[in-house]
């Protein structure tokens, strides 16, 4: 059963942009995407807020 981000976050206090208040809009985005084999684990996820997961998508 894959992991779900809630679990990322409780295991995971890394947060990919630090200056960021971490715990509120927390994203979990896939490294290698989910669409291309990516999976859902811990080691494969990283957690941005709402408005660097955005970024990440539309740069």
């Amino acid at each position: 059963m894959p992991h779900h981000p809630r679990s990322t976050a409780s295991k995971s206090s890394a947060y990919a942009n630090p200056p960021q208040r971490s715990g509120h809009n927390l994203h979990a985005h896939h490294t290698t995407p989910y669409a291309k084999g990516g999976q859902t684990t811990v080691e494969n996820l990283k957690l941005y807020c709402s408005h660097h997961h955005t970024a990440i998508h539309h740069r």
